[in-house]
């Protein structure tokens, strides 16, 4: 690694041939961030619904066959809500993990979001 006025920079040699990225040619996509759902199971099994609109295309053909058994269709009778509980945003993590997040983990039908971090402090909780 050289660090020059434009930054760090990269210096590869190949076969004779000397080969200079900058760092923003080596890092084009931002860190990704990893974000976690956890869902009390009672919960989700009273509440996800999927009545598999996500294994068709735009024209409506199936894109892979489907499961043999039938949609799943929550309690409530809802029969589709897979884009709720896969849409994760930075602004749904909590802020910390404690006696409130397992009240809420217990008590929403998303449950909470939480980062890599939180999601090993979590399930490390003793009220667990």
């Amino acid at each position: 690694m050289v660090y020059s006025s434009s930054g760090p920079t990269l210096v590869s040699h190949s076969r004779g041939v000397c080969v200079e990225y900058t760092a923003a040619a080596l890092f084009k996509y931002p860190v990704l961030l990893l974000f976690f759902r956890v869902v009390h199971a009672p919960i989700f099994l009273r509440s996800f619904a999927s009545d598999r609109r996500h294994m068709k295309d735009s024209l409506g053909n199936w894109t892979a066959k489907p499961p043999a058994y039938g949609p799943i269709v929550a309690e409530d009778g809802t029969v589709h809500n897979l884009k709720e509980y896969m849409e994760i945003i930075a602004a749904d993590v909590v802020s910390n993990v404690g006696g409130d997040s397992i009240i809420a983990v217990r008590n929403h039908k998303l449950g909470i979001v939480v980062n890599e971090t939180q999601l090993e402090e979590f399930f490390s909780l003793d009220d667990l």
